[in-house]
């Protein structure tokens, strides 16, 4: 590196790359590099364009605004470079990357959210170092300090101190006794978290040689009568139960510890067992990844099923005849993977009936599995130790009251009726019928009445609301009377709701607008929100980053479920006709802003001009990246959500977590 004055020639190497992850990390490097070379006030604000007499002065500005581009230019990848190849300055290319990859004040405001809610939720993991549990605690704090987050030592340290494991409660005492918390860095807290971690780990590894030279002491009086080895015993041939530790055990294939070859990760196609307090987990994890390079299916396009719904498959299918023997190698090696998942064992059984004359059909099905495979690598078999009585599901069915030849389609006020009428007495019985008691009942808002059975027998009741929680929220406030909504009186009115935008006529759902021709589903809706008291939970069919302010306005919802075409991760064209679909539209187009919305023509007829405009408006109008790059981060937000450790896992975790609690 030359440096001349005030000018250097940085290698490509001293500048950080950007590919499209960990902006915020990338950012505050390329502030740095600006800093450094004098520049950042110039990408920060820009330049105006001096008085003539200061031309110099414009020169100058220009000639450093250049440089500041051209380290911008230089610092991002090939892919996304076509994004600032347009910008002329280096204030416009900065605000591009800052506005798509870090976004706009509110896409900030509910990724703080999500990085706060991580933050206090974050624990360390048994078996966890002290060195990984504090990198994660940093990670997350440096992403809060960098979207704007003020978060002091005091507040690190007291949250580290009351999430460490119980096998540094001593610890902890001490430091709270000797240290004044309000000026303990976080550095000093690392550093004596690994000193005593490093002084715990010695004791153990003294700990286990004793062991160790213990067992091989003794490893002769351990021996049955037949012909076992070693730590074995048992009146037959070979090597019989094994009823020691293996604590301390070296492997001699990998050369680590707790456990012998036999057992070993790096056996091809053993399942992997993973022993908790909680309980057992068995995977195929490695096998399943071995299984996708073998046949070139490791980086291939996620399948959300392992079959097509209503697919049926036949010997003849006028497709064309394909490999046999690789066919019947890759339903070999499906078959072997169910004995940890079950949950492709049908797709699997149905393909294995055509393994004598295999069509491309057939092996397209067969890739499908695999496909499905590649996104659930980590799915096994999970033995719980609580009692199974506690989480066990149970199926039945009761009579609605109508014989099974009436069509329930036909009048629906009077099916709802009915089925209000004989439900809950059907429903008591079946309850009856059980001599466990079950330990929570979920129903649906059109069966509102199962409440009162689940309060009348103590059991503890849940509803899944299936639909967005700005629903619930509307439909709530509109039957407790909490805010005035259109009337008879005055029809056309905006309707304030907190964290919401403001709601016309048109955007309310249709069950509350009194022009509403329904009179059954008006009536359960009011019956179930004015009584729900009854209710213990309510699981919301959203994620929390999805409608975050909706959901901290409420109290008692789980959200668990995310809204299939959010997941799908496309832009939406919107046509609301009735119920949740005119609330929906407002979401899509004027919050989320992942869609646009059909409007009728004046004859309230919906025309194909309308149809094309909104299509093309979708895939190549002024806003059509902001679609689509909307619509990619909320699909991500739904991935982290339902991912371990992710606020739908963590919220469904507590539901169940509290339904044990009640066994």
């Amino acid at each position: 590196m030359a440096a001349r004055g005030n000018s250097v020639n940085f290698s490509q190497s001293l500048i950080p790359i950007f590919k499209d992850e960990n902006f915020e990390f990338w950012s505050i490097k390329m502030k740095t590099l600006f800093k450094s070379q004098d520049l950042w006030e110039l990408v920060e604000n820009g330049y105006a364009d001096p008085d003539e007499e200061n031309n110099n002065r414009l020169k100058e500005n220009k000639k450093k605004d250049n440089k500041a581009l051209l380290f911008i230019q230089q610092a991002v990848h090939e892919t996304i470079f076509s994004r600032i190849a347009a910008a002329t300055t280096s204030k416009e290319a900065w605000e591009i990357l800052h506005k798509e990859f870090q976004g706009s004040s509110k896409v900030i405001t509910v990724k703080l959210q999500s990085l706060r809610r991580d933050f206090e939720t974050l624990f360390m993991r048994n078996n966890e170092s002290v060195q990984d549990f504090l990198s994660r605690v940093t990670a997350i704090v440096s992403q809060m300090k960098s979207y704007g987050e003020q978060i002091t030592d005091e507040i690190v340290v007291a949250k580290v101190l009351r999430s460490l494991t119980p096998t540094f409660d001593h610890v902890v005492a001490a430091i709270e006794e000797s240290k004044d918390l309000s000026v303990y860095a976080f550095d000093e807290l690392m550093g004596s978290l690994q000193a005593h971690e490093a002084r715990l780990n010695r004791s153990l590894e003294t700990k286990n040689e004793e062991k160790a030279f213990q067992v091989r002491e003794e490893s002769s009086n351990q021996r049955g009568r037949g012909h076992s080895r070693g730590g074995f015993r048992g009146r037959s041939r070979g090597r019989g139960r094994f009823f020691g530790s293996y604590h301390g055990v070296q492997c001699y294939k990998c050369g680590k510890f707790g456990h012998i070859a036999v057992n070993c990760d790096s056996n091809d196609k053993l399942a992997k067992v993973k022993q908790g307090k909680d309980g057992i987990f068995i995977s195929q994890k490695k096998y399943a990844t071995d299984l996708l390079k073998k046949f070139n299916m490791l980086n291939c396009k996620v399948a959300a099923t392992p079959m097509n719904v209503n697919e049926k498959l036949k010997i003849e299918d006028g497709t064309q005849s394909t490999d046999g023997r690789f066919f019947r190698s890759l339903v070999g090696g499906l078959i072997y993977l169910t004995h940890t998942r079950p949950d492709i064992a049908f797709s699997v059984g149905v393909v294995s009936r055509f393994m004598h004359n295999p069509t491309a059909h057939h092996l397209g099905a067969a890739k499908r599995i695999l496909r499905y495979i590649a996104g659930t690598r980590d799915f096994g078999l999970w033995y719980s130790q609580f009692h199974q009585d506690c989480c066990r599901r149970h199926l039945d069915f009761f009579s609605d009251g109508l014989s099974l030849d009436y069509n329930r389609e036909a009048n629906m006020d009077y099916y709802m009726e009915t089925i209000g009428k004989f439900g809950p007495i059907n429903l008591s019985a079946l309850i009856q019928s059980h001599s466990k008691k079950f330990s929570c009942i979920i129903n649906n808002p059109f069966v509102p009445w199962v409440s009162d059975v689940a309060a009348k027998h103590e059991i503890p009741c849940a509803m899944l609301w299936i639909q967005p929680c700005t629903l619930y929220a509307i439909y709530y406030r509109f039957y407790n009377s909490l805010n005035s909504f259109p009337t008879l009186e005055n029809p056309q009115m905006n309707v304030e709701l907190p964290g919401l935008p403001s709601l016309c006529t048109e955007d309310l759902p249709s069950f509350i607008l009194p022009s509403s021709s329904l009179s059954s589903f008006p009536k359960m809706l009011c019956g179930l929100f004015q009584d729900m008291k009854k209710l213990k939970w309510v699981l919301g069919n959203s994620f929390q980053e999805l409608e975050t302010d909706v959901i901290e306005a409420m109290d008692e919802i789980h959200p668990i479920w995310p809204i299939e075409s959010i997941t799908a991760g496309v832009p939406i064209i919107a046509y609301p006709q009735w119920t949740d679909q005119p609330t929906n539209a407002k979401l899509i187009t004027d919050v989320l802003q992942i869609g646009v919305r059909l409007t009728k023509n004046q004859e309230g007829l919906l025309g194909s001009e309308e149809v094309e405009k909104c299509i093309q408006e979708i895939m190549s109008g002024p806003r059509s990246e902001e679609y689509k790059t909307n619509a990619a981060k909320l699909k991500e937000a739904a991935r982290e959500a339902v991912a371990d450790g992710g606020s739908s896992d963590r919220n469904i975790q507590l539901f169940v977590d509290e339904i044990i609690g009640n066994c």
